[in-house]
């Protein structure tokens, strides 16, 4: 069975509700190398949003815009959860 390092395996982030399961895998990664741990507990906050999937793309694009302030983001669990539930429900 594959494995993410930052997700664990991929049944395990279908019931979290991803569907690009491949595609997440390497996103998750991506995103860990970019913002560190904080990377690692916004996987609980992508799992709550309406879409994960869409949820890690737009976190993967302000990691690439402003990391320091997705650090910031990720750091308190209060923004964590409201930020990632806003970028999916523009």
């Amino acid at each position: 069975m594959a494995t993410a390092r930052a997700g664990g395996s991929l049944t395990e982030l279908a019931k979290l509700g991803f569907s690009d399961l491949e595609g997440t895998i390497p996103k998750l990664d991506q995103l860990v190398k970019a913002v560190g741990d904080g990377g690692r507990v916004a996987l609980a906050s992508l799992a709550k949003s309406a879409n994960p999937d869409q949820a890690l793309n737009a976190l993967l694009w302000l990691a690439e815009t402003s990391q320091s302030a997705l650090k910031a983001i990720l750091n308190w669990p209060f923004l964590r959860s409201r930020s990632v539930a806003w970028m999916l429900n523009r």
